[in-house]
């Protein structure tokens, strides 16, 4: 409240310094006079005459397209400050603080991707970090090889990339809700508006009170696609098939699948908007399918190895489909912000609070209504198309679909937490929304007329009583932002980092910490060690975890066994056997020493000649040489080598043709997308620009 009331002081008293200096300062005769507010402005008039006359030519040449711009760029930059401020807590630049959800320290774990394409380059396709290895490029779940994350991961490192990655992705949803605004033709302070509220929205900011980073940044990223396909339906030209394309590209690597699966169930409300009159498809549909194609190409660096290596994936699934909540009680959830009653099993939620929020305002939804109720004619497919897509939406996330198709697809059961897909009903919520309050402002409003000033120089101001609507408009604002910062509290894990040094291993032997307390598997992970017998969002379905050289855990072990260390209280204990390489000789074991990261590594031996074992997990691209000649690897879920008496050295290198033939194809598709538009530019006509 002291805020609001500062900035209501600040403006009366600069209203009033205006209207004084008005009254006061002379404006010098003959010389063009710069005003503010119908007010003389010596600063104002001194900058003009300094203005070059080839600047001021270029800057008038075209007003109405250069004020046009100008006020985009302004519009995009209020969206991302509003990001900036709601993500405030976030923007806290030290590594050892975390959002206190429970599984941000495994929910970024991928962006290490990145850390190690810059420390190794080709040994970052190979995760050697967990639960025995497994290929980097075809992890669905974490976004990892979004170029937002890659950039903000490459700059600031893996817990301040994430941090960024999450503000950045507000403000992506606050620029795709502004896109479909302006492709609807939305006022400006309209969808200015509607973008704010997508912002700050609860789909987005609610799901980092479990810690999820790819849930904000999958949800803007599909947002961001949904306004691409707009643009094709609406404007239906090759640089709008083009833009589709690119951006559903990002949208497929941007991870986790449930938004994607429901951007899918949008196809048919898109397709809506290009019938003819006849009901027939507009041929537009042919850039649709272009689009399409030109996306799984621009992904492949990411679906080949994903359909590669996917049947020998295993999730947790369910069925029943538990975790979503009845249709008929969804609508609320856009209403309600209350963190205790997402924190209860009312109206058949379940008691997660990160799942089911998305608070927009009573506003937003009764604008909706108005919008539905006050649709011109010419509007009525497109109101439609987002009716409906918004009801597709609640109901995907009610799990009814999935319920009924489950039996015929068993594999459906895998998305156990469709409740996600209802965030995609929040651009064509706040799009019909901001419709309705244009279809407001279209009516006749009463003014008030103020005077100001005495006599000659007395001014008169109209202010409309539509004005008015900006006031619940701000305030639905406010209550979003207080709303998400419930989940946005940050946490100090600074001990985590100082006691995990107590597993480092002489080689790479792998070490498990405590189950299920995911705040050690970053701290763990950014020391450099290898940890197993971790939960994760997928394993390898038909083995198990390496077992670890050192164990800390809380669970009770053979009272013969004894403790060799403590992390932070919890007891360690050695397993001596249980290490990463070693030679399997007539003799014996003999323990080998192993360096590398990712999918380059060394292993140096003094043996009597036997099977080499490295416990990392064999797949496809790996390969091995051992005192430089190359050599088979043998039929063994371990890396496994046959290796000579003597000293040797034995490295291992994973370098798959499907991350080859993924990379290939993609750079196909970016070649694709540069030659059309270049050829799109050449043939468009010119634009005449006559000089004033």
């Amino acid at each position: 409240m002291l805020v609001y009331a500062g900035v209501i002081v600040a403006v009366a008293l600069s209203a009033l310094v205006v209207f004084v200096a008005r009254r006061q300062i002379v404006p010098p005769a003959g010389r063009h006079q710069g005003h503010v507010f119908g007010a003389y402005s010596p600063v104002l008039t001194w900058a003009r005459d300094r203005v070059s006359p080839s600047l001021r030519t270029s800057i008038t040449a075209h007003p109405a397209i250069r004020w046009s711009r100008l006020a985009t760029a302004l519009e995009i930059l209020a969206i991302g400050g509003w990001a900036l401020w709601v993500g405030r807590n976030l923007l806290n630049f030290d590594p050892h603080v975390w959002p206190t959800g429970v599984e941000f320290g495994i929910d970024i774990y991928a962006f290490h991707f990145w850390e190690q394409l810059r420390q190794c380059a080709l040994c970052s396709l190979w995760n050697g970090m967990l639960n025995g290895g497994a290929p980097f490029l075809a992890d669905p779940f974490t976004g990892h090889l979004h170029p937002l994350p890659a950039v903000a991961t490459l700059l600031a490192g893996v817990v301040n990339g994430a941090k960024i990655t999450v503000v950045a992705s507000f403000w992506l949803a606050g620029v795709s809700q502004w896109w479909i605004g302006s492709l609807i033709g939305l006022r400006r302070w309209s969808r200015l508006w509607t973008a704010l509220a997508a912002t700050s929205g609860a789909h987005l900011a609610a799901r980092m009170e479990l810690g999820s980073v790819a849930d904000p940044l999958s949800a803007a990223s599909a947002s961001l696609a949904l306004a691409a396909s707009f643009d094709l339906a609406l404007n239906r030209n090759r640089k709008s098939a083009l833009r589709f394309a690119v951006i559903l590209a990002l949208a497929m690597l941007a991870g986790h699948g449930y938004y994607q699966i429901a951007l899918v169930f949008w196809a048919p409300w898109v397709l809506l908007m290009i019938l003819t009159p006849k009901v027939r498809l507009d041929p537009v549909w042919r850039e649709f399918a272009l689009a399409g194609a030109i996306a799984v190409l621009l992904a492949s660096v990411f679906l080949v190895p994903f359909l590669h290596f996917w049947p020998q994936v295993e999730k947790f699934i369910d069925p029943t489909f538990r975790g979503s909540q009845p249709f008929e009680y969804i609508p609320l959830n856009f209403v309600v912000h209350d963190w205790d009653f997402f924190a209860t099993s009312i109206l058949g939620k379940t008691p997660y609070p990160y799942l089911h929020p998305l608070f927009l305002g009573w506003p937003a939804v009764l604008l909706a209504v108005v919008g539905l109720a006050l649709g011109k004619k010419k509007d009525a497919r497109l109101l439609l198309a987002l009716s409906l897509g918004a009801l597709t939406m609640m109901w995907l996330a009610s799990g009814v679909p999935f319920r009924w198709l489950v039996g015929v697809a068993p594999f459906l059961a895998r998305l156990r937490h469709v409740a996600h897909m209802a965030s995609l009903a929040v651009p064509a919520v706040l799009a019909l929304a901001g419709y309705g309050l244009d279809r407001l402002l279209d009516l006749p409003w009463p003014g008030w007329r103020l005077g100001i000033g005495r006599r000659e120089a007395r001014t008169t101001l109209s202010i409309s009583a539509a004005w008015l609507l900006a006031i619940p408009l701000v305030i639905s604002l406010r209550t979003a932002d207080d709303f998400d910062q419930n989940f946005m509290v940050m946490m100090d894990v600074s001990r985590a980092y100082e006691e995990v040094v107590r597993l480092e291993t002489p080689s790479l032997e792998w070490v498990t910490v405590p189950f299920g307390e995911h705040f050690w598997i970053e701290a763990g992970l950014d020391d450099g060690l290898k940890l197993t017998d971790v939960l994760t969002p997928f394993w390898w379905g038909d083995r198990k975890a390496p077992p670890p050289l050192l164990e800390a855990t809380r669970y009770d072990r053979p009272a013969d066994l004894l403790p060799v260390d403590h992390l932070d209280g919890v007891p360690v204990y050695l397993y001596p056997e249980n290490v990463y390489a070693y030679v399997e000789a007539a003799s014996g074991t003999v323990p080998c020493n192993a360096r590398g990261v990712g999918g380059d590594l060394t292993v140096r031996c003094e043996s009597g000649g036997g099977n080499l074992v490295v416990r990392e997990n064999a797949w496809d691209g790996w390969s091995a040489t051992v005192n430089g000649t190359s050599a088979d690897l043998g039929q063994s879920r371990w890396l496994t080598v046959i290796v000579s008496p003597g000293p040797v050295e034995v490295r291992l290198r994973y370098l798959p043709a499907d991350a080859l033939i993924g990379v290939l194809l993609s750079l196909v598709g970016v070649a694709a997308v540069l030659l059309l538009w270049l050829r799109e530019r050449r043939h468009e006509p010119r634009e005449e620009v006559t000089e004033p």
